[in-house]
């Protein structure tokens, strides 16, 4: 709490030093409940059931250049006695056409777009924030985008790890082309007494499709397809291994109801901070949602999950319940 405390007044003796010109919070509420009945050898089943609440203060220097500070905090229910530190919110943010940085601790949400074969979407739940900086060049021909978050520094009984991740998209008429990459690196402690084999992991995607919305009865239609490879090593123990594969998805929208398809066959991956079901050599993942409110500030979905394996089906559910207040200005007094 005293961090939080401070990091306030910090940021708003900041404020008046470089004149800033407006004032706005942003306030999110998630409330979520995923169940994911999964029984087999390479995910573990469970329940993510909790609600996270955010609040950061800006304040604009100018037209392009703005500070944030807040913060949020996850409440899993039924967690009385093992209470979650909160994550601390406080960044730099430049945008401007076509540019945009961020740098410090900033929310992922929007900003991040890694598929699930290459991080996992618990993420979104338990670490909302990328903590270290993320650049975009971006038009009407799509973005291109890069970012590091570090996750850990190196002590006598932490690890070094740090991510480093790409995304990018490209499209002319109705066709596109979607690129992703991502590296994990990780260097162990630094214990003289303990034995350190860096591990270098991660992998690349690559699709080309076509977006057919707009036509028949949909909003929103594409089709893509493309390989997906992934690479690891443990220095001094195991070579620099690939594994390769390939990724078909659909995506298709009416009116806020919806369906997402995607199909991996391959080589099984071998991913440190993936979905764990593409470690299988063949999986096919249908999801289907529907939008059951969206209005001005309120949004609440409900999905279902059907997740083949060969010889197997595993279920999940979902309810996401957002309350976004985004850019709200307000006055120092």
């Amino acid at each position: 709490m005293k961090k939080i405390v401070a990091t306030f007044l910090i940021v708003f003796c900041l404020s008046f030093l470089f004149k800033v010109k407006g004032q706005v919070y942003n306030l999110k509420f998630d409330g979520f409940l995923d169940n994911r009945e999964y029984f087999n050898p390479y995910i573990s089943p469970q329940t993510i059931f909790g609600n996270r609440l955010s609040l950061d203060f800006g304040f604009q220097v100018d037209s392009v250049n703005s500070f944030y500070a807040g913060g949020s905090y996850l409440y899993e229910y039924g967690s009385r006695g093992d209470l979650i530190p909160p994550d601390i919110t406080i960044y730099y943010k430049h945008d401007q056409d076509p540019f945009l940085f961020y740098f410090g601790a900033f929310p992922r949400d929007n900003l991040v777009r890694q598929p699930r074969v290459l991080l996992t979407d618990t993420l979104e739940y338990y670490r909302p924030n990328v903590e270290g900086a993320f650049v975009e060049l971006h038009g009407d021909w799509g973005y291109q985008n890069v970012w590091i978050d570090w996750l850990s520094r190196q002590t006598k009984t932490k690890e070094e790890v740090f991510l480093v991740g790409y995304s990018g998209h490209l499209e002319y008429s109705s066709f596109f082309l979607n690129t992703h990459f991502l590296m994990q690196h990780i260097a162990g402690t630094s214990d003289p007494a303990s034995s350190h084999n860096l591990r270098d992991n991660g992998g690349f995607l690559a699709q080309a499709g076509f977006d057919l919305s707009g036509l028949f009865f949909f909003d929103k239609l594409s089709l893509a397809a493309g390989p997906v490879l992934s690479y690891d090593r443990l220095r001094g123990v195991y070579p620099l291994r690939y594994y390769h594969g390939v990724m078909a998805t659909l995506n298709a929208d009416y009116k806020g109801y919806g369906v997402h398809y995607a199909f991996y066959k391959g080589e099984g991956q071998v991913q440190a901070i993936g979905d764990s079901f593409y470690s299988a050599d063949q999986y096919m993942r249908l999801d289907t949602y529907f939008t059951l409110y969206q209005k001005k500030n309120v949004f609440i979905r409900l999905a279902f999950g059907f997740h083949f394996l060969p010889g197997n089906l595993d279920y999940s559910q979902q309810l996401k319940v957002s309350f976004n207040l985004d850019n709200q200005s307000f006055q120092l007094k």
